[in-house]
């Protein structure tokens, strides 16, 4: 599982395949999805979606990039998907997110 996730991790400003996966594992894709559920608890898909909305959170806190250039450099397929995606797993569109985040390192004690 931790091998996956790195493999994962390391795919996060592109794309990937289950089938690829499988075959950099050499693992069946249906075993390897078994198992990465029954440790996890989740879809390998989940985990990478979340790898991913994790490191747009990252770049919108860092302010130096658009939504729209953050979903292009995260490999979504448009805009409207991405802010669709995150604001799903955030609660709050990624141009919320952005100005809350900037807002609490504003924000004197």
């Amino acid at each position: 599982e931790d091998e996956i996730v790195r493999i994962l991790r390391s795919k996060v400003y592109g794309k990937f395949s289950l089938a690829d996966l499988s075959a950099e594992l050499h693992y069946g894709t249906t075993h390897l999805c078994t198992f990465f559920r029954e440790k996890t608890g989740k879809s390998i898909y989940q985990t990478y979606l979340k790898l991913k909305i994790d490191e747009a959170k990252y770049l919108l806190r860092d302010g130096s990039m658009s939504v729209s250039q953050i979903s292009d450099h995260l490999g979504f397929s448009s805009p409207q998907y991405f802010s669709k995606r995150f604001s799903k797993l955030v609660k709050m569109p990624p141009r919320q997110y952005a100005s809350s985040v900037r807002e609490e390192w504003t924000t004197p004690d």
